[in-house]
Formats: structure tokens, C-alpha cells, sequence
């Protein structure tokens, strides 16, 4: 289960810094606005690094987990690395997979073995070694460094100028083999269709930046709510541990039976004021209803890892997750439907057990 964090790369952009992070004295996170790993350090074991700017030059044995507005990772990392943010470049040397996501990524150095990366611009230049496979899912793709083993891509422009030893997938609107490169496998290109082909750059442009908004907004919003509603979340959490059933039965009760309770208020001329209002209300339940659910997936992964489990990274590492599961077609909607049932039933109960403790108390 260790590894399940490393598969959760893909994401546009990740806000720069974690501020109100709770264990601010755990010696393996480094929370200020710029994280510099010096070159003469060592760590043994992983090593989480987060903040507006992160720059990595010495040594880690073992796994790196770095984001930030600008990640720059020189050092040597025997093990694994998940980065992810607004620009990531890596120009050192890993020896097992590396996982990124990011607005611009440049890959100037060694990859052990696969590598795998979601973002607006991507770079593999001429300095670049990959050892493995490499997969890259974005709105530019230019690949100028050999790679080892296949290469599949996903991208709206797709440029390929090296030597690939393997076999070679291609899904773009445009694609460009340039004149010194040698694909060594088999070529395969996927052209998308004309009416998608021709869609306006205008509209293309606006549909990443909702993404990129979604997710900021999504991250923002749900780090301020674990922040400030920390008994609520962990109750909604252990709801989903405890009582899956339960909360899966109300989530659904609430997904089916509020739209048409909203639909009869709002055919009778009196109810149709309380029918807008329930109806913002449950646009927000709604918005809100997921991010118990990533909080108590990325503490789920940080547990298995043996770490301490912070409240700040737990969601931003759930968030991760999750956003992976929705780049899936198939998968998507799946993931989407689970999440928004779980969290109804798991949230809504915890806010009914709120209200009962409070009314107890008789503070309401």
C-alpha cells in the first residue's frame, strides 16, 4: 500500500504552501516559504519538502514528496519521487520511478526507472536519461532526451526528437517527429477527430483553467476546512471507517430524495424561495461532502507509510489520489459517484452529531 502514494502524480497545479500545517516540529517536514535540502545533507528514509519555493540539492535515501509554486530537485534521490506544482524542474538523479504534476515540467537529468508526468508544458531535454518508460499526459509535449524503454503520450501538441528504444503511443491533435529522431519499436498515432480537432483555442483554454481552478479552490477550500472544522472532518472520517454501510445508505437517501424534495417546493408559488435556498445550501453540502473523503484517503496512505498522519498533507495527499482516479475516463465517474455518496452520508451524520452534542451542551 506504500506505493499507492506514488501512483497519486497527476493533478494541473498544487497551491504553493501548506501554512497552517499543525505539526510544525516534525523533523521529516519542512514547512517554511522556501525549503532548501542543502547538498551536504543526507536523509535516510523519505523526505517531505513543501513550500512556495523547494529546492532539493543533496541526498535522500529513500523517497522525496515535494510541492510547491516552484520545485527544483538537483540532489540524488535513491528512491522514489512525487513532486508536484506550478513549475517543477529536475536536473539530479533518481534511481526508481519519479511522478510529477505541474503547470511546466522540465526533466533535465536521470530517471532510474519510469517516469510519469501530468502538466500544461512539458520538457524531457537533451541532458535528460530515462532508463524506464516514460507517460506524459499534457497541452505541449516535446521530447528532446533518449528514452530507455516505451513512451506513451497524451497531448494536444506533440513533439518527438530523440532516440526511443521501445515502442511509441501517440494520442495528439498534432504530432511531429523531427528529423533526428529514431524510434527503435513500433510507431502508433492516435489522431483525434476533426470535430474535436477543430475546437476554438479559446474554449480549449478555458476548459484547463477550470480545471486548474477547481483543483486550487478545491485545495484551499478543504485545507481551510480541516483547519477550522477539525472535529467535524475527523467524525465524518471515522464514520466511513466504522460505518461504511451506513453512510454509503444515507449518501444515496440524500443524492435521490433533496432534488426532488427542491423540485416540490419549487412548483408552489410559496415554497419557491425556500427552494433556491435549500438548493444553494445543497450545492455547497455537495461541494463540501468530498473532502472528508480525501482527508480520510490520504491519512489512509500516510498510516500505511507509518507517518505521522497531519492534517495538511493528509488532504493534500487525498486530493492527489483522487485526482488521478478522475484523469480515467472510465474511472471517473465511478470515483466521482463514490466519493459524493460517501461523503453526503459520512458528513451529514457528523453534522447531526454535532448538533445533538451541542444541544446537549445547550450552547444552541
Amino acid at each position: 500500500m506504500r506505493k499507492i502514494a506514488i501512483i497519486s502524480f497527476f493533478s494541473i497545479f498544487v497551491l504553493a504552501s501548506v501554512s497552517f500545517a499543525q505539526e510544525r516540529n516534525a523533523p521529516d517536514f519542512e514547512e517554511t516559504d522556501i525549503t532548501i535540502f542543502n547538498q551536504d545533507e543526507v536523509v535516510e528514509g523519505d523526505f517531505f519538502a513543501h513550500g512556495e519555493i523547494v529546492e532539493i540539492l543533496g541526498t535522500i535515501n529513500g523517497d522525496l514528496y515535494a510541492v510547491g509554486e516552484k520545485v527544483l530537485i538537483n540532489g540524488k534521490i535513491n528512491g522514489d519521487v512525487l513532486a508536484a506544482g506550478g513549475q517543477v524542474i529536475m536536473s539530479g538523479e533518481v534511481t526508481h520511478d519519479v511522478r510529477v504534476a505541474g503547470g511546466q515540467v522540465i526533466i533535465n537529468g536521470t530517471v532510474g526507472r519510469n517516469l510519469s508526468i501530468a502538466g500544461g508544458d512539458i520538457h524531457i531535454d537533451a541532458p535528460a536519461q530515462i532508463i524506464g518508460n516514460f507517460v506524459g499526459w499534457g497541452g505541449n509535449v516535446i521530447v528532446v532526451g533518449p528514452i530507455q524503454g516505451n513512451v506513451r503520450l497524451g497531448a494536444g501538441n506533440a513533439t518527438i526528437q530523440s532516440i526511443i528504444n521501445g515502442n511509441v503511443d501517440v494520442t495528439s491533435s498534432q504530432f511531429e517527429l523531427g528529423p533526428k529522431a529514431i524510434i527503435q519499436g513500433k510507431l502508433h498515432k492516435n489522431t483525434i477527430p476533426l470535430s474535436k480537432k477543430n475546437v476554438s483555442d479559446t474554449t480549449k483554454n478555458f476548459f484547463i483553467f477550470l480545471k486548474i481552478l477547481n483543483f486550487i479552490s478545491t485545495l484551499i477550500i478543504g485545507l481551510i476546512f480541516v483547519h477550522i472544522f477539525p472535529y467535524l472532518n475527523k467524525r465524518a472520517v471515522q464514520l466511513i471507517q466504522k460505518r461504511p454501510l451506513k453512510s454509503l445508505i444515507t449518501g444515496m437517501s440524500i443524492l435521490l430524495l433533496m432534488p426532488i424534495i427542491i423540485l416540490a417546493l419549487m412548483i408552489t408559488i410559496v415554497g419557491i424561495p425556500i427552494g433556491f435556498m435549500i438548493l444553494a445550501l445543497y450545492g455547497i453540502f455537495l461541494y463540501s461532502a468530498r473532502l472528508p473523503f480525501m482527508y480520510f484517503v490520504g491519512s489512509f496512505v500516510l498510516q500505511k507509510m507509518n507517518k505521522k498522519v497531519n492534517d495538511g498533507w493528509s488532504f493534500v495527499l487525498g486530493l492527489l489520489i483522487i485526482t488521478v482516479l478522475t484523469f480515467i475516463p472510465v474511472i471517473s465517474f465511478l470515483t466521482t459517484l463514490f466519493i459524493v455518496l460517501f461523503g453526503l452520508g459520512s458528513l451529514s451524520r457528523a453534522l447531526k452529531d454535532s448538533y445533538i452534542e451541542v444541544h446537549k451542551k445547550k450552547i444552541v
